[in-house]
């Protein structure tokens, strides 16, 4: 299930196709930094697994987005902790937290990650949240 066309995003155009899926989606919600790191944009952002209810509809129990940058391609996914089958690629740069409250995990990883990028400084340090009104960077 999409929640956003696939292809690169752009000002209103971004705006309106995240909020809108954003608004009809069930089950996680992906959270997305509040600031976009500096020279990244947002590519895309899909339901990465689901699960039917007795009706056949559809509720996500992981989500991912790619970004494009500097670094390459960077991948932002959060899944629920307690099913098993590990639905977001484990982080290959040491970011993954895990919201107990929720039930959640977020991991990022970078495609190639190279030596000379900070990524906790450009990844680790964001503010992430679910719901696109705190994305500043969508405005």
């Amino acid at each position: 299930m999409a929640l956003a066309g696939c292809g690169h995003l752009r000002e209103n155009e971004a705006q309106v196709k995240v909020e809108d899926a954003y608004a009809e989606a069930s089950g996680v919600k992906l959270p997305l930094p509040t600031t976009m790191p500096a020279t990244y944009t947002l590519d895309r952002f899909w339901s990465v697994a689901n699960v039917y209810d007795e009706e056949g509809n559809a509720q996500s129990i992981a989500r991912s987005a790619e970004f494009s940058g500097p670094a390459g391609k960077v991948r932002v996914c959060t899944e629920v902790i307690e099913i098993p089958g590990d639905l977001c690629p484990k982080s290959n740069v040491g970011i993954t937290r895990d919201d107990e409250e929720k039930g959640l995990r977020q991991t990022v990883y970078i495609d190639s990650p190279t030596p000379d990028t900070d990524v906790e400084a450009v990844w680790g340090d964001v503010k992430y949240s679910a719901s696109p009104t705190d994305w500043s960077w969508l405005a």
